[in-house]
């Protein structure tokens, strides 16, 4: 019996392989066209002049600054920042110098950024005259100036120290939900 058994599903293998080994399927492919995303960049400068050194910068001085921020790629900007400065003796407070008369130039035209003064350390948005974000086309470069001024009222602890200034500028994409840089 056990020989029947082993017979029987021994020619059932063999009949259900031949089977399946003559049997053919047509099967196919194809692939579509690759959809490339290219994302646009972001990249701002800031170009200065180097400046002259200002040396006796009394009390009541006022000196003058200017640049060029660019949007150097591909997509529209909208920019911020601020002026950043340190005396080299930590005590000393910085309130005593003010940017001021600081104004983007727009075709020629002086426009005035924000209400044009500022103290150092104070975050201004570059906006158009009517108080709107200003939007920095695609390779768009705009000349900014401005004006620092030393405090008349600063006393003699100022005396024969250095300040030094720097502008700091963060960048986002023109989008309402674009988030500005955390630092900068």
């Amino acid at each position: 019996m056990k020989r029947v058994v082993y017979s029987l599903t021994v020619i059932a293998l063999v009949i259900a392989l031949s089977v399946g080994m003559t049997g053919a399927y047509f099967t196919g492919q194809d692939k579509g066209r690759d959809s490339v995303f290219s994302t646009g960049t972001l990249e701002v400068h800031v170009d200065q002049p180097i400046q002259p050194s200002q040396s006796n910068f009394l009390p009541g001085s006022v000196a003058g600054i200017s640049f060029a921020i660019t949007n150097s790629d591909s997509v529209p900007i909208l920019v911020k920042g601020y002026f950043d400065g340190s005396w080299d003796d930590e005590l000393l407070d910085t309130e005593v110098i003010r940017i001021t008369n600081f104004e983007m130039q727009i075709d020629g035209v002086g426009e005035q950024v924000g209400d044009g003064d500022f103290e150092v350390g104070e975050e201004f948005v570059i906006t158009d005259p009517q108080g709107t974000s200003y939007t920095f086309a695609s390779n768009q470069s705009i000349n900014f100036r401005g004006v620092y001024e030393f405090d008349s009222a600063a006393g003699d602890e100022y005396q024969g120290k250095q300040l030094t200034i720097a502008l700091h500028v963060a960048a986002k994409q023109v989008d309402p939900e674009g988030e500005w840089p955390a630092e900068y």
